[in-house]
Formats: structure tokens, C-alpha cells, sequence
């Protein structure tokens, strides 16, 4: 095994987040560290793409878990295009919560940002690219 290349060690440039590579230990110094953070252009692409499909989904008015229906007990009533928007932000609101949120460590949130940008990479959640 080659020895690091030590100026690499103490500027390693921005962790580029691709949605796949992401292990404990990067997410780690990532969160303990004010290393720039970056999604790789394929994880772009997919994420471009998956938000696509939720906008065609929303188009064609068909019913989609969650996207044009409501949620758990409410996933039987359709949510119009014009309501959407507004019923998100109210999902949102209706999910957040405050604990431990306030006590938590700034490099503890950042972690959760990280891991949470990084799973968006992955092309699954549909998420618009402003949100990420």
C-alpha cells in the first residue's frame, strides 16, 4: 500500500456525494469538518429524472401514494394539482418536530444533511432539484 500523499490529507477537496459511495468514515469527517460538499453530475441526472416522473405523475392526475394522494389514512383522497404545493408544506409541518432538533450538535445535523443529499443522489425520493 502507497503512503497518502499528505497534502491530499490536509486538503482534500470536496467530498463529491454520487449516492453509492458514501461510507461512515467519509460522512464522519464530512460532518466534523467544513469540507465542501457536492453531488456528482450522475447523481444530478438522477435526480433531474426521478423528479420528472413525479411530474408526469402529477400531469396525468393518475393516483400516486403519497404524490397526488394523501398519506396513511388519508391515502384514499386525491390531492388536485393546483392543492399540491400547499399539502406538502402541511405534510412537512405536520412531521417535523422540535425535539432534539435544538440540542443537537451542529456536526450532528450535518451528518443528517449529508446522508440525506446523498440518498436524494440515489434518484429514489423524486425530490425536486431546489430542494436538494
Amino acid at each position: 500500500m502507497s503512503k497518502p500523499d499528505a497534502n491530499r490529507l490536509l486538503n482534500p477537496g470536496p467530498l463529491i456525494l454520487d449516492g453509492e459511495s458514501l461510507d461512515p468514515g467519509l460522512l464522519v469527517q464530512a460532518a466534523r469538518s467544513i469540507r465542501p460538499v457536492v453531488l456528482s453530475e450522475a447523481a444530478w441526472r438522477r435526480i433531474s429524472i426521478s423528479r420528472n416522473i413525479v411530474n408526469g405523475i402529477v400531469e396525468s392526475g393518475h393516483a400516486a401514494y403519497g404524490v397526488t394522494t394523501g398519506v396513511g389514512s388519508q391515502k384514499d383522497f386525491k390531492v388536485s394539482s393546483e392543492a399540491i404545493t400547499r399539502y406538502n408544506q402541511r405534510l412537512i409541518t405536520a412531521h417535523a418536530t422540535r425535539l432534539p432538533g435544538p440540542t443537537l450538535k451542529p456536526e450532528t445535523v450535518r451528518a443528517a444533511l449529508i446522508y440525506m443529499v446523498n440518498a436524494f443522489g440515489c434518484g429514489f425520493s423524486g425530490v425536486s432539484e431546489a430542494l436538494v
